[in-house]
């Protein structure tokens, strides 16, 4: 096993064995050759890009995206509103969010909770008074 620099651990992985033949193989066109450690740069460039594609670091935090369906469901709760007032506004009270999340994802207590809890975790809209908040 070769010796491993002080800032760098190793890890073992498992992939499919068309996906290993296309690394290397992108490895040999981008480099020309293939030398030892270039497979760990390109897998710790793949690591990082994923990481930043998940992730907002440039605000000097770590906040995770939104998952698929919140950001779905947020599109459905924006269209609701925009419908009922003819434009996005920037801030609003929490009951025309309840009734919005009612009307799309239905009226039960957990329901609205949850998403009300979805929303504020990713950041989607912003409490900016006790019954009023931000659209982000």
């Amino acid at each position: 096993m070769p010796r491993l620099n002080k800032n760098k651990v190793g890890i073992y992985i498992v992939i499919n064995k068309e996906t290993n033949k296309k690394l290397r193989e992108l490895i040999m066109m981008k480099y020309g050759e293939y030398r030892r450690g270039y497979l760990s740069h390109e897998v710790e460039l793949a690591i990082l890009h994923w990481i930043s594609m998940h992730t907002q670091i440039h605000t000097n935090q770590i906040v995770i995206n939104p998952k698929p369906k919140a950001h779905q469901v947020f599109q459905q709760i924006r269209r609701y509103i925009i419908d009922k007032y003819g434009f996005l506004p920037h801030q609003i009270s929490k009951n025309d969010i309840v009734e919005a999340i009612s009307a799309v994802r239905g009226s039960d207590k957990r329901t609205i909770k949850k998403w009300l809890n979805e929303f504020l975790k990713y950041k989607l809209i912003k409490q900016v008074a006790p019954n009023i908040f931000e659209i982000v």
